[in-house]
């Protein structure tokens, strides 16, 4: 098989499809303020959903969902404002809290994939685009597979067996259906029960954490995850 990572776009493996795009803004108060948005999606299923967000309407300076900029106080908290997002049947739900002594409008984009048990027809996102619905200029991600596994031990694998460490995404999907994106370190974070995670290693998408989370979804990709 011709490698894959030779190769911008490859027509042997699929491209992600983006199923819902939504994007506004908040405002989020001083130190210890808290901003929730509830967004209706108008599927007819619960959407893998990733977020990037900033305090700048033009985006110079972004995050994922899970990451911010810097702590002022070091000692006290991991990140000086902390982003999240997930989504149910009806809504996907983001929600900011302020460890900064400033006020700030906080300016989000929300973007969604369709989990791999859907088959249902969706509405087209493509008008969203630029010119360029397709540019050569940059590279795709190759789609090798993806999947839902019921995440019934402490440790679940997915065998990819590409020999090396490939690009991956993966969500958790808890008991009543509410579906969280990873973090920026690879953590996933369900606040009733704690923290769970994922790794890829050359051969394998391992699971990690508490088992009372019901489902784990991911996507596997042929790009390497770093250049050799």
């Amino acid at each position: 098989m011709t490698n894959p990572n030779n190769f911008l776009v490859n027509s042997d493996y699929p491209q992600d499809k983006v199923i819902f795009l939504a994007s506004g803004s908040t405002s989020l108060g001083s130190y210890f303020s808290a901003a929730s948005v509830n967004v209706p999606h108008g599927l007819t299923f619960t959407p893998l959903p990733r977020m990037v967000w900033s305090t700048s309407s033009d985006f110079s300076v972004c995050y994922e969902a899970g990451s911010g900029p810097a702590p002022q106080n070091v000692l006290r908290y991991n990140l000086g404002i902390t982003g999240d997002i997930y989504s149910d049947a009806t809504n996907i739900s983001i929600n900011f809290t302020n460890f900064i002594s400033t006020a700030y409008t906080i300016y989000y984009r929300i973007f969604c994939f369709a989990p791999s048990n859907v088959t249902v027809d969706i509405d087209s996102t493509s008008s969203s685009g630029d010119n360029f619905i397709l540019n050569t200029d940059q590279n795709y991600l190759k789609l090798l597979s993806s999947g839902k596994v019921a995440l019934t031990s402490n440790t679940v694998t997915v065998d990819h067996n590409l020999g090396y460490i490939p690009q991956v995404d993966a969500w958790i999907e808890d008991g009543s259906g509410l579906i969280y994106p990873p973090q920026s370190n690879g953590s996933i974070l369900y606040p009733s029960f704690g923290i769970t995670g994922y790794v890829a290693t050359t051969t394998q998408l391992i699971f990690y954490g508490y088992s009372a989370y019901s489902f784990g979804h991911y996507r596997i990709y042929t790009d390497k995850a770093y250049n050799d």
